[in-house]
């Protein structure tokens, strides 16, 4: 069978498959993929997904530079984001409404909001921002008590019995004259074998590309809203639309009855606690620390360092063999859960037991969780299993540490640069250095944990 084959029939049996959908709810609807996670299983992959986040940032910035633009927020406005993940357009959105705004931002995952108060923290916006954990379906903001309101990637998420509801609450919370922008993937025609392509490894990976193309101007029509304007972005091969519209002056309640403009408003519901970033308890801070150990990184390189974990997620971790494992765990603080693809210095196949170095030394955010007891898998090529975990003394660490130079020494000097960024300090591969290295840089042994 032809490549072809397997994927562009898909979308032909889709359109065949939502013809009388689409004409007995509209046009918005035809040919339109399902969603088939549930929502708990998308706040957990959010939640896993919230330390990377800032990976698809690339992918969509432009697209929603362009529909911030249409929108054209205003100093003083107040703004609400709906799916506002890490934060990325809070931050443009903050910027715009002013000291005398305020920008909303609502999400499904408690990860993705606390990453969001760290970045608005560094842009010094907090003073201007609120963050909900919530669902759109429901949004909890009173009547008419917004502005504008954005999406960006965010209504193609919805399955599309769910989407009327999503744009019907954005209509609730807007007041008469509020615009609304939405930014999604475009499924407009014609539509061609770059979408047919993603759309067919949506369905076989949506916990992955959990995106998928949909009409959005369309659907905001079809919602009530007016003086629709749309723009069509390039997008990788795939195509991404920019949607603005306007609230009319006629509303509809929760209820579906016509409700006038609101002279008092509702108070604004009460926002989330600000995310508060502590110490790791048993952090040595930088001005104590024996030696100016670099941070671990953030934003784009982190971002990519983090890549890998989507192999695991797709069931091809197999691919890396025993070079690489993942670890799941569990934040101390925040109880969310965490993956780290780490690089293994050593496996025994006696044993089975991994070894991998902490990166950052007291710095890695795992090593702290994995101290507190809250390791919970070791993904290994193609095994899986929950670990029991030990920290190697001195003497055995520099004894396998030189056992790993000795596998790689083709790449030595790439090595030797690779380590000297981690620990702050030029390592020259010298017996004495070495000692240092493993002082600094805790080597961590996982083995599968004996069932008592």
């Amino acid at each position: 069978m032809r490549p072809l084959d397997v994927w562009q029939p898909q979308g032909e049996r889709d359109v065949e498959r939502t013809e009388a959908e689409g004409a007995a709810i509209g046009d918005w609807a035809r040919g339109l993929h399902p969603v088939t996670r549930s929502r708990a299983q998308a706040r957990t992959a959010y939640d896993r997904a919230s330390r990377w986040s800032r990976a698809e940032e690339p992918f969509e910035r432009r697209a929603r530079g362009v529909a911030l633009d249409l929108l054209g927020i205003r100093p003083g406005e107040r703004v609400l984001e709906i799916g506002c993940g890490a934060g990325g357009a809070l931050v443009a959105v903050g910027r715009a409404v002013g000291p005398a705004g305020r920008v909303v931002g609502l999400d499904l995952s408690p990860g993705m909001i606390q990453e969001a108060g760290v970045r608005l923290r560094r842009a010094g916006l907090a003073d201007r921002a609120e963050l909900l954990v919530g669902d759109a379906c429901s949004i909890p903001c009173a009547d008419a008590s917004f502005d504008s309101v954005f999406l960006s990637f965010t209504l193609e998420l919805f399955d599309t019995p769910e989407i009327p509801a999503v744009l019907g609450e954005c209509r609730r919370i807007l007041r008469p004259g509020g615009r609304i922008g939405v930014v999604s993937l475009s499924r407009s025609a014609p539509v061609r074998w770059p979408t047919h392509l993603y759309e067919w490894l949506h369905d076989r990976f949506p916990a992955t590309l959990d995106c998928r193309p949909i009409h959005p101007r369309l659907a905001v029509e079809a919602a009530g809203f007016e003086q629709a304007h749309a723009t069509t972005i390039p997008l990788w091969g795939l195509r991404a639309e920019a949607v603005v519209a306007v609230r009319g002056a006629a509303a509809e309640s929760r209820g579906g009855a016509a409700a006038g403009p609101r002279v008092a408003l509702e108070p604004a519901p009460r926002p989330l606690a600000p995310v508060v970033t502590t110490p790791d308890p048993g952090v040595t801070p930088p001005d104590a620390a024996p030696v100016p150990q670099p941070r671990p990184p953030g934003g784009l390189p982190r971002a990519l360092l983090g890549l890998p974990v989507h192999l695991y997620h797709a069931r091809l971790g197999f691919l890396l063999g025993r070079r690489f494992l993942l670890l799941v765990h569990t934040g101390r603080r925040t109880g969310i859960q965490r993956e780290s693809v780490l690089e293994v210095i050593r496996y025994d196949p006696v044993t089975r037991e991994v070894v991998v170095a902490a990166g950052w030394g007291r710095r890695t955010g795992w090593l702290h969780n994995v101290e507190a007891g809250l390791a919970r898998e070791v993904w290994l090529g193609r095994e899986r299993f929950v670990p029991a975990w030990r920290v190697l003394g001195a003497d055995e660490a520099e004894r396998l540490f030189a056992d790993y130079e000795r596998r790689n020494r083709f790449m030595g000097p790439i090595v030797r640069a690779v380590v000297s960024r981690l620990v702050g300090w030029h390592y020259d591969g010298t017996s004495a250095a070495r000692r240092r290295v493993v002082e600094q840089l805790s080597l961590v042994g996982f083995r599968p944990r004996t069932p008592s």
